[in-house]
């Protein structure tokens, strides 16, 4: 008996199979998203002859339940038969008389409710009535960068191109070939273990191929060789590429069957012409790590911990890392260790920790490789150690720890091992195994009571404008290694000066000749590190630094620096100014009162007797009179003007020092937009320009402004502002926002705002106070990932950008807008068809009343002046 097939809606899809039959078939069919104006069906392995003859039955259920056209979600429904028969998803779209979409060939189901169309050209066909078929990339849902593949070399796979040099194996059951694309990039993989790596020259022209923001948003994953810094010399720019594979958890590194080994803490890095790469992404090797630079984790005291491609480098925070050390990604997860002298107890005691607590699959596949004399005693000392650490590092007869292989270089300080150390190293595997248990069993190793859960943390980025603390992390001291090394009794010096009891009050230190205290010597064997101050935390009292006139003549307040500076002598009953005049008597302690509006100067200001004479408005001078003196007469206050509105160019650049004077003067609120920068950085690799540190200063500003456009900002902050929005993505869309009402715009009218203007896509279910605007633009720059979820349609409209109003409809209530240079027509027609799907502008907009004027608290309200 012939089974019966029935069509029914599974999720947003309608699923056709027989009932209890093609459980796969179902579960694709509800983990299917839903798409605008099609309707999903799936055909499960029982009803595929019966969608391929046109069951009646089949047919007339399709018909009643589909609206709109359909994607049919068959094996080869899009190809025609052997025999050149029509293809069934065209026989369909005849019957019903709506575009069917289906593939030429066997689909592949991916995670998430992605599906991919394998072999060779394959992909997705498009048949309407009486109209041939329209082929289409091979994902589905599709992303932004499937249609801009070249044709050519390369074989197309879910996560981009694959890339082999001729002749090899098909490796039909690769995992590769069932993982999920990147919505947001391309990924180039090159190559296959066992194979020969394909000719840079040639991934270079395939890469050249790729329209420019495709190329520059693409990632390379070298599977089985290494060409990233190969393509960059030959392309003669910079390449982005994965340290590892992409894997459902993210990079990892494969073996020669594809199977993962462990996940690299370095996820990517940037390979430049002619320069060593650096690592742009990261994970943290451990959660509770202190991040002080990026891919850098305070280990010690003195010491830090690198992520570096082959793993991890352990050194003094004064020894720098040799490129042989970072080397390339391998199947062992490398902890190499470098040390010019003997390595602290503490540090020791924190390399246990690290190795205890690393995640699960890098303790399996861990190597510990010391690079020096200091560092192999070191690693012997370790209680951590996995037992497996033999292929890595070989114990010898005599406990002394060496590296298998002889691999690194290292700087002239360091003692390297000689060459009968590495002929030691290479003695037979037995002998070596031999060895290692029995210094095994001549040392005490610690184990943990139970397996402690690795957690695992994206580093990503470091915490923008966040100062390094002074006194760093100890690690804890364990009894059980007391022993092992020095006494662990004894507190190191700088957490002993933290908890050392308050000491009676004494004298200060002499000045020094400029005036200023001498500086706290550095500790022995220790170079001085600067002095990092948080931006929150005021700086001690000291004197006033005198500030030219031309200097009090800039609109803008100076921002204070980050040391006070000595003032130059001045003589008894000068009156400087913007600061306090400097008498020949003894400073005395300051009365607080009223002080006069004028230009604020910088810095502390020493207290000190008024110089007779008159004031000038606007000088900062104490207005009680000094003791024993009469009181002087205190010149009447002058008005102040206010401040001119601020305009600064599209196309300005801001520089270091405006960067730092924005920071200090923003404080903390910098401090948190800086981490919300950190982590869109890390997801968008592909906003990074050549300057790190200033684009990440520059999107915070771009983050404070968007999130309060309103606040009082001065030049220096609307030029990071400015530069910074040139980084950003722009938004070709109809945007919104509130205006006030009564300003009687007319359609010609040009408006140019001096400042950027936030606006918000125009969805139909968005409301914005006072009269709507909606404007087309092309220049908007998107604020997506730069600001929380619910604001993530925001835009900001650049400064200085010209917008011409097109209509004014709704009775005055609505106002059509497009910039300026863009084709009017085309304009006005996206604008009233935005306009159209959104709900009338209601009657009380009209009305100049408060609530309208103020905006209610809405982001996306405010003037657009005239131009």
């Amino acid at each position: 008996m012939e089974d019966v097939i029935t069509v029914e809606r599974v999720g947003c899809a309608l699923l056709v199979a027989a009932p209890g039959r093609d459980r796969d078939a179902a579960d694709l069919a509800a983990a299917l998203a839903p798409e605008r104006r099609r309707t999903a069906v799936v055909v499960g392995a029982s009803a595929v002859e019966a969608l391929a003859r046109l069951d009646p039955w089949v047919v007339a259920d399709l018909d009643e339940q589909v609206a709109g056209s359909l994607r049919l979600l068959a094996p080869h429904a899009g190809a025609a038969g052997p025999a050149g028969e029509v293809p069934p998803a065209r026989l369909l779209a005849e019957r019903l008389g709506v575009e069917v979409v289906a593939p030429d060939n066997a689909l592949v189901r991916l995670s998430g409710g992605s599906v991919f169309v394998s072999g060779p050209g394959a992909g997705w066909v498009a048949y309407r009535p009486g109209a041939t078929g329209r082929r289409s990339g091979p994902r589905h849902p599709a992303p932004w960068w499937q249609e801009l593949l070249p044709g050519g070399p390369g074989e197309q796979i879910p996560l981009g191109l694959w890339l082999r040099a001729p002749g090899g194996d098909d490796r039909a059951d690769d995992p590769l070939r069932t993982l999920s694309p990147d919505p947001e990039r391309l990924v180039v993989v090159v190559g296959a273990p066992g194979e020969p790596a394909p000719e840079p020259a040639a991934v270079a022209n395939v890469l050249r191929a790729l329209p420019g923001e495709a190329r520059d948003r693409a990632v390379l994953a070298c599977y089985g060789c290494d060409l990233a810094q190969a393509l960059a010399d030959e392309l003669g720019g910079p390449v982005r590429a994965l340290h590892g594979v992409p894997g459902p958890e993210g990079p990892a590194h494969l073996d020669e069957r594809g199977d993962p080994t462990w996940r690299p803490f370095a996820l990517e890095s940037a390979h430049l012409p002619g320069a060593a790469p650096v690592v742009d992404r990261w994970l943290a090797p451990v959660a509770s790590m202190r991040l002080i630079a990026p891919a850098a984790y305070r280990l010690a005291e003195g010491w830090r911990l690198d992520v570096v491609p082959r793993g991890l480098v352990a050194r003094p925070d004064d020894l720098p890392v040799e490129p042989a050390w970072s080397g390339r990604t391998g199947p062992t997860a490398d902890l190499v260790v470098a040390a010019r002298e003997d390595v602290p107890e503490d540090v020791v005691a924190a390399l246990d920790d690290l190795v205890r607590d690393l995640p699960a699959d890098a303790r399996r596949h861990l190597r510990v490789v010391p690079v020096s004399r200091f560092a192999e005693k070191a690693v012997a000392r370790l209680a951590e150690l996995p037992d497996h650490c033999g292929p890595g590092v070989v114990v010898t007869a005599d406990g002394r720890v060496l590296p298998a292989v002889p691999l690194l270089s290292a700087p002239a300080p360091i003692a390297l091992f000689t060459e009968e150390d590495l002929k030691a190293a290479e003695e037979p595997r037995e002998q070596a195994e031999a060895s290692a248990a029995w210094a095994a069993g001549s040392r005490s190793r610690v184990r943990p009571d139970r397996p402690v859960e690795p957690v695992e943390v994206v580093g990503n980025e470091p915490v923008v404008g966040l100062p390094e603390p002074q006194v760093h992390q100890v690690p804890p001291t364990r009894s059980t290694r007391a022993a092992a090394g020095a006494p662990r009794t004894a507190l190191p010096t700088a957490l002993a000066t933290v908890i050392a009891p308050p000491s009676p009050r004494t004298a200060p230190p002499p000045p020094t000749a400029a005036g200023t205290s001498a500086p706290a010597p550095a500790a022995p064997g220790r170079p001085a590190e600067p002095e990092q101050r948080s931006s929150t935390r005021p700086a001690a009292p000291g004197p006033a630094t005198p500030v030219p006139a031309a200097e009090q003549s800039r609109d803008v307040p100076v921002l204070s620096g980050p040391e006070p500076v000595a003032p130059e002598p001045v003589a008894p009953g000068a009156v400087v100014p913007g600061a306090v005049a400097l008498g020949a008597v003894a400073p005395e302690p300051v009365v607080p009162g009223p002080v006069v509006p004028g230009p604020v100067v910088p810095g502390p200001v020493v207290p000190g007797p008024v110089a007779p004479g008159p004031v000038a408005p606007g000088d900062l001078t104490p207005l009680t009179p000094p003791r024993d003196e009469p009181a002087q007469a205190v010149a009447p206050v002058q008005p102040v003007a206010p401040r001119a509105p601020i305009s600064v160019p599209a196309d300005a650049r801001s520089t270091a020092e405006q960067r730092a004077r924005v920071r200090a003067a923003l404080g903390t609120r910098y401090d948190v937009a800086g981490r919300a920068v950190a982590r869109l950085l890390a997801e968008r690799p592909g906003l990074r320009g050549a300057d790190g540190n200033a684009l990440a200063a520059e999107l915070a500003v771009v983050r404070i402004f968007a999130l309060d456009p309103a606040g009082d900002h001065d030049l220096d902050f609307h030029t990071c502002l400015a530069s910074g929005l040139r980084a950003l993505p722009t938004a070709r869309a109809v945007v919104l926002r509130g205006l006030p009402p009564g300003r009687g715009h007319v359609v010609g009218q040009v408006l140019s705002p001096r400042v950027p203007v936030p606006a918000v896509a125009a969805s139909p279910d968005r409301r914005v106070p006072g009269v709507e605007a909606l404007i087309w633009t092309t220049t908007a720059r998107r604020l997506d990932g730069l600001l929380d979820a619910d604001r993530r349609d925001d835009v900001l409209l650049p400064a200085h950008t010209r917008l011409r109003v097109l209509a004014v409809e709704e009775g005055g209530r609505r106002v059509l807008l497009a910039e300026e240079g863009t084709p009017e027509e085309q304009a006005l027609t996206r604008l009233r068809a935005a306009a159209a799907a959104r709900p009338a502008v209601p009657d009380d907009a009209t009305p100049d009343s408060p609530t309208h004027e103020a905006g209610g608290g809405s982001p996306w309200f405010g003037d657009l002046p005239a131009a």
